[in-house]
């Protein structure tokens, strides 16, 4: 565990956090955490699931990410601390897990975004039977995209100045298969990003894409 992270690692208010380890389910050589807060789901439980069953999509791209130890604390690090705002003013029984991917990339911005998406298709197809890990379509009436994943660029050792102040994680959020092509078309013009270029806007990202596709438009996939 790395020690320069002991900032970064701190839960907010000893939160507890309920952790699954295990890989993903299209491709077994590809690490996957699904962390949540546990004091937010047991005020919101949907029909005795065991645990939340919307999602947020997250790939961990940075070199440490498919080292275990890097890559939960990412994932708890994620939870509890840099994207925990997105429960902020909602209902309980929005809450949401996080499946964060160790997947490390390189190559050309549109190459990590393609990446990303792919395995996504094929995660989501892997799972289409299975309602406790079924990852949710939106659907928003007028709503431009049906699927959006995360992608933190960052690795561990940068998310914290030498202060031991926050800093970026290169968080970005995919939006994919549009609404007015359908869902697999494959192509790169089937897919938007958009980057934070700080920590405000990292913030921002994250609280609007809860907001613009709410889960709850499909429920009925859980059924």
């Amino acid at each position: 565990m790395p020690k320069s992270l002991g900032g970064t690692a701190q839960v907010r208010g000893n939160e507890p956090l309920d952790i699954t380890r295990l890989a993903s389910h299209s491709d077994p050589s590809i690490p996957l955490v699904s962390v949540f807060s546990s004091a937010t789901w047991r005020h919101g439980q949907q029909h005795g699931a065991p645990r939340p069953r919307p999602s947020l999509q997250v790939y961990y791209i940075a070199p440490d990410a498919n080292d275990p130890a890097y890559l939960e604390l990412a994932a708890r690090t994620l939870e509890a601390n840099i994207l925990s705002g997105r429960h902020e003013g909602r209902d309980p029984a929005e809450c949401d897990r996080l499946d964060v991917y160790g997947m490390p990339l390189l190559g050309s911005e549109e190459d990590v975004v393609n990446a990303c998406i792919e395995h996504q298709r094929r995660e989501i197809a892997a799972r289409s039977e299975d309602k406790d890990w079924y990852i949710q379509r939106y659907d928003v009436a007028r709503g431009a995209w049906r699927r959006a994943l995360v992608i933190v660029r960052r690795g561990l050792e940068e998310w914290v100045a030498e202060d031991g102040a926050r800093r970026e994680v290169g968080l970005s959020v995919v939006f994919f298969d549009a609404a007015d092509k359908g869902e697999g078309s494959g192509t790169r013009s089937d897919s938007w990003e958009r980057r934070a270029g700080n920590l405000e806007e990292e913030e921002v990202l994250v609280r609007e894409l809860k907001a613009e596709l709410n889960w709850q438009h499909g429920a009925s996939q859980f059924e």
